[in-house]
């Protein structure tokens, strides 16, 4: 039986997630583009040695470098979650309306202002007005 191997330093490591020789093959295996690629490269990303491109290293540096450009939302993975997401609130609210669970602001203004207009003159009212204990008396009864 024979001693195993050992792989001479700089090579690349044998196995299915293996260095991967140049960005071509690189991007036809993985599915990203080339220009996604140089970019990571240019921001000095360890994933690169010579003609080589390390997976294991150079995937989730993308992965960061998509996030941080996109500003998504915590807990969403693309602006199409966003969409969905916005879509489905707003269907919400459209339904809810529908349901007259829920009034338009304009609505709920001019319903707020008809209430407070009516506490007022209420309460200009009592004003004017002597308190059923008093009335019929005279001022100086009162006073």
């Amino acid at each position: 039986m024979k001693p195993p191997i050992k792989p001479k330093l700089g090579r690349p490591p044998i196995g299915e997630l293996g260095r991967v020789e140049g960005m071509k093959v690189f991007c036809a295996k993985w599915g990203c583009s080339t220009a996604m690629l140089k970019t990571a490269k240019q921001k000095g990303c360890a994933g690169f040695y010579q003609n080589r491109i390390d997976p294991l290293v150079v995937i989730p540096f993308i992965f960061n470098i998509i996030t941080a450009a996109t500003n998504l939302p915590d807990g969403l993975a693309s602006w199409k979650e966003v969409r969905e997401m916005n879509d489905a609130l707003i269907s919400e609210v459209k339904r809810k309306e529908a349901q007259k669970l829920v009034m338009l602001t304009s609505d709920g203004k001019r319903q707020a202002a008809d209430a407070m207009a009516s506490t007022f003159s209420e309460l200009d009212r009592r004003d004017r007005e002597l308190p059923p204990a008093l009335a019929g008396r005279s001022a100086v009864e009162i006073s």
